[in-house]
């Protein structure tokens, strides 16, 4: 696609969203989260979607993701600079009010890009004492074997 951006910015922000509403499920609600969930939206919404009634959000999504794969060369270089700047700067900067809508804006840009440098990043913060909890929010909890 030559300008894919009409159709990516969505499909990023829905599914970062997605991401804020699952954070917010397994920790609680976070007065922050909630705004910037708000926020976006109503920046992403139209009249024909209206994203605030419910189930329409999940359809959304979902519609967005079928798109997403159907697509051929998709890119989400446009997130890229902002996505690796803000994986050593949470490391790199005290904790704060946005540092967790940072790392789920990281999670978003890895899981639908696949960019192997995020976690080379991350990995260079091994020895800081948010590096566990920090990763946990970027790639999520690894997979566990059974055994057989």
């Amino acid at each position: 696609m030559d300008d894919d951006s009409d159709v990516i910015e969505p499909i990023f922000f829905l599914s970062y969203i997605n991401k804020i509403d699952d954070f917010l499920l397994e920790y609680g609600n976070d007065p922050t989260l909630i705004e910037a969930k708000k926020r976006l939206i109503y920046v992403l919404d139209k009249p024909d979607i209206c994203l605030f009634k419910d189930g329409n959000f999940k359809l959304a999504l979902d519609d967005s993701l079928d798109t997403l794969n159907e697509l051929e060369d998709v890119s989400f270089d446009i997130f890229k600079d902002e996505a690796r700047y803000m994986a050593s700067e949470v490391f790199l900067s005290p904790s704060n009010k946005f540092t967790v809508r940072k790392l789920l804006f990281i999670s978003t840009y890895y899981e639908l890009s696949g960019d192997e440098v995020i976690k080379e990043i991350v990995d260079n913060y091994s020895d800081r004492k948010e590096y566990g909890l920090y990763k946990k929010v970027i790639f999520g909890e690894p997979k566990s074997k059974k055994m057989i």
